[in-house]
């Protein structure tokens, strides 16, 4: 396997014998490294199927010996590309396992997705907290830290994390937990991206809420300022039994601010939301959910493929001039496909069961602005529109943190505080002395 062999997908038996590979032509290799982010081009030379972890292991000890790097790709959501940037692409379509231990822990394996999970653990009454997207990966969303509907009720998806399993860099199988390996189980719940090759994650689970109302109260552009104020001033007091993540986007052709959100209580969500502003909505369409169809909620398979530049904020609360700003930013954004989400860190998120180095429990908000757009010759005025966009938001606050979230972060941003630099990078050379593992995440 050495660079020239661009274009070739390298299954387990073929590395056995003298990197022999499969050809399967341009497009079928590419296709193969095709990311949710379609502004991504992987420089990968080989692609590895694994079946198992006795495979998986010798791709890794074969690929080490020829001084290549490797990254893991699993659900393909990340949006900086960090899955696909390694010399040699480990592929996890294989490890698809869903198994139920006791009543309260379930054992996924790393090419599940979230969709996948909901399914099967509320066939027995049970929740992990995942995303808002259903499509993404669980292992990719989990390390990072994984911010969801559940998230005031239950907490982020890492801290569900009980314990993982994967090959380490000279070809061994691993199991962490906090028995075996407490400081690198804190490392894995939020930052845990590059420690192994996960093959599989095992969770406690969250009982499944009884009831749950959710869906989408839109508002017109011209109250957007007025409406996010109001839900701004309204965050600290809203019950932990509700969440919501106003978004500023097009509808239509149309500036609008539409207010996604659940209530996991007796209040429909539309009616807590209505009664926060005296603005009327133009368009409501909520009512009683299962907890599947909450998490597709938002899917839309239109937005595989399309070209993204993310950048993310997060502080304490947003102010008056931040808001007036991002109300500006939606109209005067260069493409119809971007759209600007408020999230809130709220509640059990705060409270974490488990020691973590997810790097962002002091906010309590977060600005997620995504560039989305279609044609390359759009990249460069798409990506200044999301990064200056961010830096005038940052700079009308006293509130900001130095970091992001990994699993919305670009590469070239600060990912984790100074304090926890030197604790991450320590553990990493300890199971990766050779730096194999894709660099992107050093």
């Amino acid at each position: 396997m050495d660079r020239r062999a661009r274009g070739r997908v390298f299954t387990a038996t073929a590395v056995r014998h003298d990197i022999k590979s499969l050809q399967v032509g341009e497009r079928g290799f590419r296709g193969c490294l095709k990311m949710f982010n379609g502004a991504i081009s992987s420089k990968a030379v080989g692609l590895v199927v694994p079946r198992d972890e006795t495979q998986l292991g010798l791709c890794i000890r074969i690929a080490a010996d020829l001084g290549l790097t490797i990254s893991c790709k699993a659900g393909g959501h990340g949006v900086a590309g960090r899955a696909v940037a390694g010399d040699v692409v480990v592929d996890f379509g294989s490890f698809r396992s869903l198994v139920r231990g006791d009543s309260l822990t379930v054992s996924v394996g790393s090419g599940v997705t979230w969709a996948e999970l909901d399914v099967f653990s509320t066939s027995f009454g049970r929740v992990v907290p995942g995303g808002i997207v259903s499509s993404t990966g669980v292992v990719g969303l989990t390390l990072g830290g994984g911010i969801g509907w559940l998230l005031p009720l239950y907490g982020l998806s890492c801290d569900h994390l009980v314990s993982l399993t994967g090959v380490s860099a000279d070809g061994r199988v691993v199991r962490l937990d906090d028995g075996v390996a407490p400081d690198l189980m804190k490392i894995a719940r939020g930052y845990g991206h590059g420690l192994l090759a996960v093959t599989s994650l095992q969770f406690e689970t969250r009982e499944l809420p009884m009831r749950i109302d959710g869906g989408t109260v839109v508002f017109s552009i011209d109250d957007g300022v007025e409406v996010l104020s109001a839900l701004s001033d309204a965050s600290s007091d809203c019950p932990d039994e509700i969440n919501y993540s106003p978004a500023l986007l097009r509808r239509s052709g149309r500036p609008c601010l539409a207010v996604d959100g659940v209530s996991f209580g007796n209040e429909r969500f539309a009616d807590w939301i209505c009664s926060q502003t005296a603005a009327r909505p133009e368009a409501v369409s909520t009512g009683p959910l299962s907890y599947a169809a909450l998490q597709r909620m938002l899917d839309n398979p239109a937005r595989m493929g399309q070209r993204c530049s993310w950048r993310s904020w997060f502080g304490s609360q947003l102010n008056r001039k931040q808001i007036e700003v991002l109300a500006a930013g939606i109209i005067a954004c260069p493409s119809p496909y971007s759209m600007i989400l408020v999230e809130r860190l709220a509640g059990a998120v705060n409270e974490p069961t488990h020691p973590s180095c997810f790097p962002l429990r002091e906010a309590s908000i977060d600005i997620l602005i995504l560039a989305n757009w279609i044609e390359r010759e759009h990249d460069d005025v798409n990506r200044e529109w999301a990064s200056n966009l961010k830096t005038v938001v940052a700079s009308l606050s006293t509130s900001s943190l130095d970091t992001t979230y990994i699993n919305y972060g670009d590469r070239s941003e600060h990912t984790l505080p100074q304090e926890l630099e030197r604790e991450v990078r320590d553990a990493r050379a300890a199971l990766d002395p050779r730096g194999i593992f894709s660099p992107s995440y050093r």
